[in-house]
């Protein structure tokens, strides 16, 4: 309070913060209107007859909060000071005299941003989880990626590797005026191995390796299998790779039996009998069904192309040659088709 309401530097003595204080006016406690003019009423103007108030009486009449309001004015308050830090970010830019094409130019400022993210990221003890690309292009585009390794790294070598995996598999499409590369930090995690545990890749070699296959095969197909949040069968979407520490040790249980999916199903030709299958016929020859249950019945989506409206029939049939076989039959509605989804194991 001293501070906002007088210039230059002021030191008061221990035990006489309430002699300098008793002078400075009311406002500088920032009270709430209705309680400002309560002390008005009161006659009270300054620090040092708020201070003179009995602290019991004053309670009584205006709640613990006056207590605090009592202790300013006197200057034994609890000290309430906080240091405001500066904000804390990872964020290099560089702008470019003249739009390059060049990769080589683009990594050669690419390494020394990673640098400077990385030196100022171990002074927290931090490390990068993730690197955002954003390229200013020419004409007045943008181009911009998300660079996610499966564990945060300081690594300049394994980040600069994996920031030329990127430009190299998402090339901009124009010459490029500006570059910013943006970073979110996170903390180092390790994983423990058991003690009879093989070897795992290192997570810089796995992430660059996950690179250069979504090179090859495409984004889309490279990840972690996520089932989707819906009734249709076999429903999955493609998520980015983490690496977790949790121990993946084997656990006793009961046997259970596998389904093994056809990707793609087999097309078939199924014979019915009293609107049942009882047999059918694929690439290797005719099976005749001796047990078929269901149908269960599954249909979504009719709103949009990609609905669906299926029956599914567990059967077991037996082929030419005598070896009989457990699978699932599906019928597709929609097309009018019948498709070998599955064998059990």
């Amino acid at each position: 309070m001293k501070a906002a309401t007088s210039r230059g530097i002021t030191v008061i003595p221990e035990g006489q913060e309430a002699t300098a204080l008793a002078k400075l006016p009311l406002a500088a406690l920032n009270l709430e209107e209705n309680h400002a003019e309560t002390f008005g009423i009161w006659g009270i103007r300054t620090l040092g007859e708020l201070a003179a108030l009995p602290e019991v009486d004053l309670i009584a009449r205006l709640g613990q909060q006056a207590r605090h309001w009592r202790n300013l004015a006197r200057g034994v308050a609890t000290h309430t000071f906080q240091p405001i830090e500066a904000e804390f970010t990872l964020n290099e830019f560089f702008d470019f005299e003249t739009p390059v094409e060049e990769m080589d130019s683009l990594l050669f400022i690419g390494a020394r941003m990673i640098d400077c993210l990385v030196a100022r990221a171990s002074t927290r003890a931090m490390s990068l989880a993730t690197l955002t690309v954003d390229l200013a292009l020419a004409g007045g585009r943008q181009h911009k990626r998300v660079i996610r390794p499966a564990l945060p790294s300081i690594d300049r070598k394994f980040l600069l590797k994996l920031l030329q995996l990127e430009i190299a598999a998402h090339p901009p499409q124009a010459a490029v005026s500006s570059f910013t590369l943006t970073a979110e930090a996170g903390q180092s995690s390790k994983v423990q191995l058991g003690l009879f545990a093989p070897q795992t890749p290192e997570p810089s070699r796995l992430d660059v390796t996950i690179a250069r296959l979504k090179a090859i095969a495409g984004e889309d197909r490279v990840g972690s299998p996520v089932l989707e949040d819906t009734h249709r069968s076999g429903s999955f979407r493609m998520e980015g790779f983490s690496v977790s520490g949790a121990s993946a040790g084997s656990k006793a249980s009961r046997p259970h039996m596998a389904l093994r999916r056809m990707r793609p199903p087999v097309s078939v030709r199924v014979q019915l009998h009293s609107t049942k299958p009882a047999g059918f016929r694929d690439a290797v020859g005719n099976h005749e069904i001796t047990a078929a249950f269901g149908p269960w019945r599954s249909r979504g989506c009719w709103w949009s192309t990609v609905g669906w409206d299926e029956e599914e029939w567990d059967v077991l049939a037996q082929a030419g040659n005598g070896v009989a076989i457990a699978c699932l039959l599906v019928e597709d509605r929609r097309r009018r088709e019948w498709r070998l989804e599955a064998y059990y194991d």
